[in-house]
C-alpha cells in the first residue's frame, strides 16, 4: 500500500524523501528545513548572526546525484529588506 501511495505521489517505490525540519533544542537559534521534490530540493537554513539578528540562507533548486547520495546547489543569503 505504501508503494502505491508513493507511486501515486510521484515518488518511486523505495526512494527516500528527505523533506523534514531539523533542529536541536539544546542549540537554540538555528535549524534546517528541506523540501524534497524528487530530482531537486529546496533547503532553508535559519540562524542568528553574532549580533543576534536572524539570518536565512537557501538553496533553491539544488539537485541530487542520480543515486540520491549527494546533493549540491548554490547557497544564497536572503537579505532582509527594510519595512517602509
Amino acid at each position: 500500500a505504501a508503494a502505491a501511495v508513493a507511486t501515486a505521489l510521484g515518488a518511486a517505490p523505495g526512494v527516500i524523501n528527505y523533506s523534514d525540519s531539523w533542529w536541536n533544542s539544546n542549540e537554540s537559534g538555528w535549524g534546517i528545513t528541506i523540501t524534497d521534490h524528487g530530482s531537486d530540493a529546496f533547503v532553508q537554513w535559519y540562524t542568528y548572526d553574532l549580533t543576534g539578528h536572524n539570518q536565512k540562507y537557501v538553496i533553491s533548486g539544488g539537485i541530487f546525484s542520480s543515486d540520491r547520495c549527494q546533493f549540491s546547489g548554490t547557497i544564497t543569503h536572503v537579505l532582509r529588506t527594510a519595512l517602509v
